[in-house]
């Protein structure tokens, strides 16, 4: 029995030194980390103290450049002389494109759209820049998202006015450029605004309707009720006519016109087929009031003479013209086309003809009677000495040109990529706007 005893004790005294070198064994690998802890028996992940070396992350390149600051003008900017011609370049890093001109508040003002958001402007959109004694004083953002339909000059301040994907909307514009009104209606296919008998109108086009709505000073839009069928039109231009307005559509059939009165509505006038709108001359003698209808097709040129209702009286072909322009010229109309000059008296009727010399292809005229040329290369001026067309000035890859009339000279807004001022470019296509250039 005591033999047993002793050989127990042993036995345990044996299991004892086992497990002791075995923990032992264990904790010496633990120390030379080859044993992660949470492998080891009753070891916890809180208790886990095994630091594993990171992966190296590759840093990139230290760069050389500097960040980019935005950079912002500083109004008003003169105007520079470039080879004896005064000029303003408009806009910023991006492409921005002249929409057009009006004279408002003491101030040429040109409506343009950027896709810059340096120099000029701070953001892309609708804008409006300020031109005043030769200096750009100011730009000032309108809208972003929208396409410009039109803008004039209301009893309520500058209205102008833009569309969206959904709607119409109107903005009342201050002296200070300030939107002090907004207001939204529906949108239309094509839009005129006119302001006659004190009203301001929009005459729209809508699902080959021909409407009109007022716009009172509150920019409360109430759309007539009266409406003219119509296929495929655009509006080309309203002219007033007694106390009627006339309304000039472009169809796919040729020209068709249209008077409008809130008395009886809009009636057609007139269709002129197979030909395409392309300026209106108004006459006025003592007696009556009557247009001369410049129209193109693929004969030529033709001038119509209308009444004030738009009826035509007089029809006379521009023979051979591949361009033609109309002038008022004392109580006579004067056209001139590549080929030919051809005097007409107040009624209409043809009293002279005679060839011109030019090189010039393409013929146009301003309804205050600036003759001038665009083609691939540009915008010229045109000089008209009653047998040539003389060249003036030229303006390299000018394009959405607008010309103003003001005290005895001109003023030329336009966009260009490339220009005969590309020193002034802050990059992209820009606007350019050349100042005050004697007739």
């Amino acid at each position: 029995m005591q033999k047993q005893k002793t050989i127990a004790k042993w036995l345990a005294v044996l299991l004892l030194l086992t497990v002791a070198v075995a923990s032992y064994i264990a904790l010496g690998a633990v120390l030379d980390g080859k044993t992660p802890v949470n492998n080891v028996a009753g070891a916890q992940d809180q208790n886990n103290t095994d630091q594993q070396t990171p992966p190296e992350v590759e840093l990139p390149p230290a760069s050389d450049e500097t960040p980019h600051i935005p950079q912002y003008s500083t109004f008003p900017r003169e105007a520079t002389l470039v080879n004896g011609i005064k000029a303003l370049n408009i806009g910023g890093e991006g492409d921005d494109a002249l929409l057009d001109c009006i004279c408002c508040y003491g101030y040429d003002i040109l409506v343009f759209e950027s896709l810059s958001e340096e120099h000029d402007v701070q953001q892309t959109g609708l804008h409006l820049a300020l031109v005043k004694d030769g200096a750009l004083r100011s730009t000032h953002f309108i809208s972003q998202n929208e396409e410009y339909v039109d803008c004039t000059l209301s009893a309520g301040g500058l209205l102008v006015v833009t569309r969206d994907s959904s709607q119409t909307i109107l903005r009342l514009v201050d002296r200070d450029m300030n939107v002090t009104l907004k207001a939204a209606t529906q949108r239309y296919e094509d839009y005129k605004l006119f302001t006659s008998d004190g009203a301001l109108k929009l005459y729209v086009t809508e699902k080959d309707r021909l409407g009109v709505c007022t716009v009172s000073r509150t920019l409360s839009v109430a759309k007539s009720n009266r409406s003219a069928q119509i296929e495929g039109a655009n509006i080309a231009c309203v002219m007033p006519c007694g106390t009627a307005d006339l309304i000039f559509l472009q169809t796919e059939n040729g020209i068709a016109i249209y008077t409008y009165s809130a008395n009886n509505g809009f009636n057609c006038q007139n269709e002129l087929l197979n030909c395409a709108f392309v300026q209106i001359l108004p006459i006025k003698t003592e007696s009556k009031q009557t247009f001369a209808l410049l129209a193109s097709s693929d004969d030529g040129y033709t001038v119509y003479g209308l009444s004030e209702s738009g009826e035509d009286f007089a029809k006379v072909p521009v023979e051979g013209a591949r361009s033609a322009a109309l002038l008022k010229t004392g109580t006579n109309v004067t056209v001139v086309s590549d080929k030919s000059v051809l005097t007409l008296c107040s009624h209409l009727e043809l009293t002279a003809t005679a060839p011109v010399k030019t090189e010039n292809k393409n013929v146009f005229a301003t309804s205050f009677g600036t003759l001038y040329c665009i083609d691939e290369d540009g915008l010229t001026l045109l000089d008209f000495d009653g047998e040539s067309l003389l060249p003036s000035l030229a303006l390299k890859g000018a394009f959405n040109a607008r010309i103003i009339s003001k005290d005895g000279g001109i003023s030329i807004a336009y966009s260009a990529e490339e220009s005969d001022f590309a020193d002034m470019s802050f990059g992209g296509s820009d606007i350019y706007f050349v100042i005050d250039i004697e007739k």
